[in-house]
Parts: structure tokens; sequence; C-alpha cells
């Protein structure tokens, strides 16, 4: 599927040091495979995403890692594996956590749907 991405975003992931950048598409393509509706910008220099009106996910990068930032309630059932955390640090020379990135964002988004479908009744 052909995402609606922001120029921006993409100029920010392709001006990232090279072992950075695909961590950080991969991060994207992610976000979007959990939320093909989400709107990408920018927001604080740093690429963020909105979903139904509402904060989603966002990511950075740092030196020698990508942080991926989520509320932290979205990842009650990672707690475990990331105590402490309101989100995923990856260094370049580490495997993506995709299976807890995934499982956070899908309950992000069911979180989020909860609420506007709660706003409309």
């Amino acid at each position: 599927m052909d995402y609606k991405k922001n120029a921006l975003v993409n100029e920010y992931v392709t001006e990232a040091p090279a072992e950075l950048a695909g961590t950080m598409q991969s991060i994207r393509n992610l976000i979007f495979e959990q939320a093909p509706e989400a709107k990408e910008m920018m927001n604080a220099q740093a690429p963020s995403y909105e979903f139904n009106g509402l904060q989603l996910a966002s990511f950075s990068y740092g030196k020698d890692q990508v942080d991926f930032h989520i509320d932290a309630s979205a990842l009650e059932r990672q707690r475990q594996a990331f105590p402490g955390q309101s989100g995923f640090q990856v260094k370049p020379n580490e495997p993506l956590p995709l299976d807890s990135m995934r499982d956070s964002l899908a309950q992000k988004v069911r979180m989020i749907k909860d609420a506007t479908e709660a706003e409309v009744k």
C-alpha cells in the first residue's frame, strides 16, 4: 500500500546517519501497517503520528540510536520487557523489537478508537 508520507519526514529520515535511517523507515512502515489512516507530520522537530485526531506515536534519532515513543499506557503489556519506559530505544546493531512495537501500537490504536467512539455516542 502506498501511504501518504510527509515530505518533511522524508527529509528527516534521509538526513539521518545511514545506519539509523533504515530503522526509522521500518518504524514508519510499522506505524502505517497498524494505522493506515494515521496523519504523519513533524512535531517538535521529530516525526509524529496522529490517529483520529489523537497522538499515536513519534520517533527521533540521536547520535547512536533511534527512539520510538508511544503513550506509556499502551505499553502496559510490555512492562516486564521494558520497565519504566515510554518507548523503545534501538541501536544500529540491535534488531528492532517488532513484535513488542507492533503489539504496543495495536493497543494504542484500540485505545484511541475506543476514546473517539465514546465521544461520538
